[in-house]
């Protein structure tokens, strides 16, 4: 059992490195970089639980959630405190992808130590419970289970939701973080071809994926301006309602009926748009839910591209250097495995941003229903107020509402004005890049991969 020393190395910012497992968390292949920071051989590593590097700092409530995560499906990530052979420890940001019959998990360097710290404040505090309940005589498991109960209570009286909301926000931003300082993917141009292919093929990717989540942050910010609009449309539709309240205690002789009668029928647009308004608030939040998903569909891309571009690189190195002419060998079967991840990950990508669009066109048509139903009246009584004031004989009573009347039009028509504003950059906010090109770029990849694992009578 290895004895924690209490000393840290770091990983460092291109120290990116994987491995993958069976079902059951078995590990079956690592690559070099993994090797050297776990500071145990290849050897010791492959075969043997993935838990070998498990800090007796990290809860087991995590790991619960971990595995909950995976067994329904989805990826997951954390920071984790891993324990190196000689009993030091280096911090990682993992994530862990289902693939094939197994898992992959890519770990990288914490660059944002500020969300670190609010884990670790997280993990000390399951840690302090699984103490308690291990003093109390529960099982590993039942612990376990506990703790991972705690983690999704202090998350949720946080305020940031369930931990899959937590993850929808935290691997973009790391990613994010890591990229700003990173000196980017290497380029190596004298190697064996199908490597070099997989290479220049995974800069091409990258660069795809970059221009996608340029058109994600201004699809965010049309989002954002869309909970606005409707903010103000239903601000506008509750001023409306209150006014129509004061319109039904005003008592006038017939002659002054025609003035009566567009207050009446502006003022019953509330019952016109009320149900309108009801569906938009879900919509709009699903829509908020659907951006984040997107953008972690698309970080967790980046981040296989970016792990395949690289191990490409290490093996490439590898083969040039003479002290390590056995590692191509040993590694070269991750490579089938990086490429199946990063295929099913951009597949993936694809329906979650048709499933966006479906949405963005979804809460568009609400705009545009809600923005007919005020158009009429809202003209109506803008009319209607600027005749006011050709009249002399204006009852008191629906003089004295006029000024409050013709602050609301002009809310109205602004309301209405940002609304069609709106629906003119709906088209301009979605994703427009053909995702064929993202499906070509993995293909290309995936065939140089084969290439190379054929070339050394393998295959995946």
């Amino acid at each position: 059992m290895t004895v924690v020393t209490g000393a840290q190395h770091e990983v460092g910012v291109d120290e990116m490195f994987f491995s993958t497992t069976d079902k059951k968390g078995v590990i079956e292949q690592a690559n070099a970089v993994f090797v050297r920071l776990s500071r145990y051989s290849r050897e010791q590593l492959v075969g043997a639980p993935h838990n070998i590097i498990r800090h007796p700092d990290m809860p087991g409530g995590a790991f619960r959630v971990m595995w909950d995560t995976l067994e329904a499906g989805r990826p997951f990530g954390a920071y984790v405190h891993n324990l190196a052979a000689d009993g030091s420890r280096y911090d990682v940001f993992a994530t862990i992808t289902p693939v094939a019959d197994g898992y992959l998990s890519v770990r990288t360097r914490p660059c944002r130590t500020d969300i670190m710290a609010v884990a670790d404040s997280l993990y000390d505090s399951a840690r302090d419970l699984e103490r308690q309940l291990e003093a109390e005589g529960k099982h590993a498991p039942a612990r376990a289970r506990e703790a991972a109960e705690h983690l999704a209570a202090a998350l949720q009286s946080a305020g940031v939701g369930t931990y899959d909301d937590f993850l929808m926000e935290v691997l973009p931003a790391e990613v994010e973080a890591r990229h700003r300082i990173s000196g980017g993917i290497p380029l190596r141009r004298e190697a064996p071809s199908e490597l070099v292919t997989i290479l220049a093929t995974s800069h091409e990717l990258f660069d795809h994926l970059e221009a996608w989540l340029s058109d994600l942050d201004r699809l965010a910010q049309f989002s954002l301006d869309l909970q606005e609009a409707a903010h103000r449309l239903a601000k506008g539709v509750s001023n409306a309602a209150r006014t129509a309240q004061l319109i039904q205690d005003v008592e006038v002789g017939p002659e002054f009926a025609s003035l009566i009668m567009p207050l009446r029928l502006w003022s019953d647009m509330a019952h016109e748009i009320d149900p309108i308004l009801a569906e938009i608030g879900p919509t709009l939040e699903e829509l908020r839910s659907s951006t984040a998903a997107t953008r972690f569909r698309i970080a967790l891309a980046r981040l296989h591209t970016e792990i395949t571009a690289r191990f490409a690189v290490e093996l490439i190195d590898s083969q040039q250097d003479a002290d390590k002419s056995r590692e191509p060998l040993q590694n070269l079967p991750s490579i089938g495995l990086l490429c199946q991840a990063l295929s099913e990950g951009i597949d993936e990508l694809k329906r979650q941003v048709a499933s966006h669009a479906d949405l963005v066109h979804r809460a568009m048509d609400l705009v545009d229903e809600s923005a007919g139903v005020m158009q009429i009246p809202t003209d109506l009584m803008a009319t209607w107020h600027a005749s006011l004031a050709a009249r002399s004989d204006v009852p008191p009573r629906i003089a004295q509402l006029s000024p409050q009347i013709g602050a609301q039009v002009t809310s109205s028509a602004e309301a209405i004005a940002a609304l069609q504003h709106l629906g003119v950059q709906a088209d301009q906010a979605l994703i427009r890049h053909d995702s064929g090109i993202l499906a070509d770029c993995v293909e290309r990849i995936a065939k140089a991969a084969d290439s190379v694992l054929a070339s050394r009578g393998l295959s995946h």
